[in-house]
């Protein structure tokens, strides 16, 4: 059997050129949407902290904490008569693991990571004193 080109058939032969050329073409840009590995722009993580491993699972630990303790307090506050006792003793100890925190982050550069770890733990303290004066201070006469 004689191939297109064999038989001298125009028009088969520049079907088959045609069907190369757009494969060619195909697996051209498929290969060119694909970016060589040593070219490839780096994945985007967060930003690494300079902390010791030990300080960044102190910090997570006391951050648990601080985390439960506030979510307490915010149950207690939500209660008709919230046992004020118990909502002081809370924020005072959102406020003292805050300050731990704090001192850890102090450890290392502004900017480092752990630092927004002492900004949240900041907050938590600041909402917990922010319910005490809600909730629990007596009435001004």
């Amino acid at each position: 059997m004689l191939t297109a080109i064999e038989r001298g058939d125009r028009a088969a032969f520049q079907r088959l050129y045609q069907l190369a050329l757009l494969a060619t073409i195909v697996l051209g840009a498929g290969c060119a949407s694909s970016v060589p590995p040593e070219m490839a722009q780096p994945a985007t993580t967060a930003p690494r902290s300079a902390a010791t491993p030990a300080d960044l699972q102190e910090v997570e630990a006391i951050r648990e904490v601080v985390d439960g303790q506030s979510r307490t307090l915010e149950a207690e506050q939500s209660q008709a008569e919230p046992d004020c006792a118990r909502v002081r003793l809370l924020a005072r100890n959102i406020c003292t693991l805050a300050e731990h925190i704090c001192k850890i982050a102090a450890r290392y550069p502004a900017g480092d990571p752990i630092g927004d770890s002492c900004s949240d733990a900041k907050r938590s303290c600041g909402r917990g004193e922010e319910i005490v004066q809600q909730r629990c201070t007596l009435p001004k006469e």
